[in-house]
């Protein structure tokens, strides 16, 4: 016989925004959000939203990644995307630390953690994003054997150039506008 069914859990990671006021580090929004969406996991119960999907969800609500996202944009977020989780945020560099604040929200409940990560450097931001996901894992409400689940299926780069993932990035936003 069958277990009981368990229900999938969705989460939509949403671009980070540049509080920096460096438009250098712009680039850096998404990146986070790609990073995190798989750095945090994947499984039979537990998926985040495809960060091309949420592009295209963004752009067509009208949602610049420089926007500061209200509880509406939220809830239609999360209607466009079938997602019952939300996390959110913004990064600064302060000298040659970058520190980033991040919000989940999960919509049925209304819970909301704050998390935050900082990196001593530049070089160091691949680690300061490991920890948020453990944190952003850790902050869901899931059974305790899932979140293992979700950490043994994370998938992380495969660089630690900092550099090279930007330039990838970069690639990819060029893709999505179609110049390949």
């Amino acid at each position: 016989a069958a277990g009981p069914a368990v229900p999938l859990v969705s989460l939509a990671i949403l671009p980070f925004r540049n509080v920096s006021g460096d438009p250098r580090l712009d680039w850096l929004g998404e990146s986070l959000a790609g990073m995190l969406s798989t750095d945090v996991g994947q499984s039979s119960h537990f998926r985040t939203v495809p960060p091309d999907r949420l592009h295209q969800t963004l752009q067509d609500l009208h949602v610049a990644a420089s926007s500061t996202v209200d509880d509406t944009t939220l809830k239609r977020v999360a209607e466009f995307t079938s997602a019952e989780t939300l996390v959110w945020g913004q990064y600064a560099q302060l000298g040659s630390q970058v520190r980033i604040d991040a919000t989940l929200r999960e919509l049925k409940t209304g819970r909301t953690v704050t998390l935050k990560a900082e990196a001593p450097s530049e070089k160091d931001l691949l680690g300061a994003v490991d920890r948020l996901a453990q944190a952003i894992r850790e902050s869901l409400a899931l059974d305790p054997e899932l979140v293992e689940e979700l950490k043994r299926q994370s998938l992380r780069p495969s660089s630690r150039s900092f550099q090279a993932l930007r330039r990838y990035n970069e690639g990819l936003a060029l893709g999505r506008q179609g110049k390949y």
